[in-house]
């Protein structure tokens, strides 16, 4: 009988303590193993939602400049004003610098629904990120965090230019942008060049075998905020109907 007790005292007994701290670190690296696993997967969409929010954007801002390039005034036609500017960063710290072009034409384009012969000009304005607020004025960032490279939204801006030079609409197509650089389509070389320093200008007062372009292309560099979670160059070639 007494034999019989004594086993049925070590039956009720709990684990050890080797169970238990096996138990324990077997529970710890099985949470650690899920903690990695959400944290990969958590940065995996963090990124695929960044670079489709930047082609999204890119996107339409090509298509926006396509619909309205598709309705540029000929070159024969004496309201017309084709410019491409070159312009410049300043450098970064690392030496650095990029492009900031900007273009404007006239054309015929959608305003508010009602279709009109307009100026549209499109161009980098500095832009800053209020999801990360600077120590200082807590204003937000003006340039990305890790490489300080200045932080631009590029604005598309229509006027009306009977007489003078009158607003009608503007918006920010793309926010986030480092730099954007167009060329033009050179008649002579076939190629696509930069405008000289002082840009490409065409008007009724060019000389007559000066046409329009036949097509630009855009290049566009832009950044999934300040923090620079993704950065992408996008690219595209958008034809002019009315030139060469």
């Amino acid at each position: 009988m007494r034999r019989s007790s004594r086993k049925d005292d070590l039956s009720l007994a709990g684990f050890t303590l080797l169970e238990l701290m096996v138990a324990v670190g077997l529970m710890v690296l099985i949470m650690s193993i899920v903690a990695m696993i959400f944290s990969q997967t958590s940065r995996v969409y963090t990124n695929s939602v960044d670079r489709m929010n930047i082609y999204a954007s890119a996107r339409a801002v090509c298509d926006r400049i396509t619909t309205d390039l598709n309705g540029a005034l000929p070159k024969n036609n004496p309201q017309q004003l084709f410019k491409i500017n070159k312009g410049t960063t300043a450098q970064d710290k690392k030496g650095r610098s990029y492009d900031k072009d900007q273009i404007s034409f006239r054309t015929t384009t959608s305003v508010f629904g009602s279709v009109r012969v307009a100026e549209v000009r499109y161009f980098l304005i500095p832009e800053v990120d209020l999801s990360i607020l600077s120590q200082v004025a807590r204003g937000g960032a003006p340039e990305t965090t890790k490489t300080k490279r200045k932080l631009y939204a590029l604005r598309r801006v229509v006027n009306d230019f009977n007489g003078t030079l009158t607003l009608i609409d503007e918006a920010n197509l793309c926010h986030y942008v480092l730099a954007m650089k167009i060329e033009y389509l050179d008649s002579a070389t076939k190629r696509y060049q930069d405008p000289p320093p002082l840009g490409l200008l065409i008007d009724k007062n060019s000389p007559p075998d000066k046409k329009l372009p036949g097509a630009i292309r855009i290049s566009l560099r832009v950044v999934a905020g300040a923090a620079e979670r993704q950065e992408r160059l996008i690219s595209k070639v958008i034809c002019i109907p009315m030139g060469q």
